[in-house]
C-alpha cells in the first residue's frame, strides 16, 4: 500500500510541475496573444529612437548608428519551430559618452521613457540601466565606455504568417 501512495504522490507532483510550467498549447496561446515580431521590432524601434533623441537633446550627443539582428527560434518557447518564432536585437550607439556626473539625469530620462513604454527597471548601475517588459524584452542603456549604447532584445514573437495561421507548425 505504501508503494501505491508513493506512486500517487509522484503523479500529483508531476501533474503540478507540468501545470506550473504550462502546457505546450497554453504557451503557444501566449505567443499568439503577443504582437508579431514585425510589430514588436517597430515598437522597440520607436522606443530606442525616443531614448536616443531625448539623450541627444539633453547631452548634445552626435548621431546614432543602428544595427538590427534577428535570431531564429526561442529558447523560452521550445515548442515554437524556428520558422515560426524568433527574437530580435536592436543596438543603437553614438561615439560619445554621457559624462559620469550627468549620468543620474540621463538615467531619469531613460527611466521615464522606458516606463511610458511598459518597461520596469531591473538594475540601475553607476553608468548603465536595464529594464524588462511583459513580453520578456530586455532594454539596456550603457555609458560605461567611450560611447553610449541602447540595446533592446525582444522576447519571443511569432512571425506574422505563423500568428495568422494560429497553430503550431506540424
Amino acid at each position: 500500500m505504501a508503494g501505491s501512495g508513493t506512486v500517487f504522490l509522484t503523479a500529483v507532483a508531476c501533474a503540478f510541475a507540468l501545470g506550473a510550467c504550462g502546457s505546450p498549447g497554453s504557451r503557444w496561446s501566449e505567443l499568439t496573444r503577443r504582437p508579431d515580431i514585425d510589430e514588436a521590432v517597430a515598437r522597440y524601434g520607436e522606443l530606442t529612437n525616443e531614448i536616443a533623441g531625448a539623450l541627444s537633446a539633453k547631452f548634445g550627443l552626435p548621431p546614432w548608428e543602428t544595427a538590427d539582428d534577428r535570431d531564429p527560434g526561442c529558447a523560452d518557447f521550445p515548442e515554437a519551430a524556428p520558422g515560426d518564432a524568433l527574437t530580435s536585437t536592436r543596438t543603437s550607439s553614438t561615439p560619445a559618452r554621457i559624462p559620469p556626473d550627468q549620468w543620474p539625469r540621463a538615467a531619469i530620462t531613460v527611466e521615464r521613457t522606458a516606463s511610458a513604454h511598459g518597461f520596469t527597471i531591473d538594475d540601475l548601475g553607476s553608468r548603465s540601466v536595464s529594464f524588462h517588459d511583459a513580453y520578456a524584452a530586455k532594454l539596456t542603456v550603457d555609458a560605461t565606455s567611450e560611447s553610449t549604447t541602447i540595446r533592446v532584445r525582444t522576447g519571443c514573437h511569432l512571425l506574422p504568417e505563423a500568428k495568422q495561421r494560429a497553430s503550431r507548425a506540424p
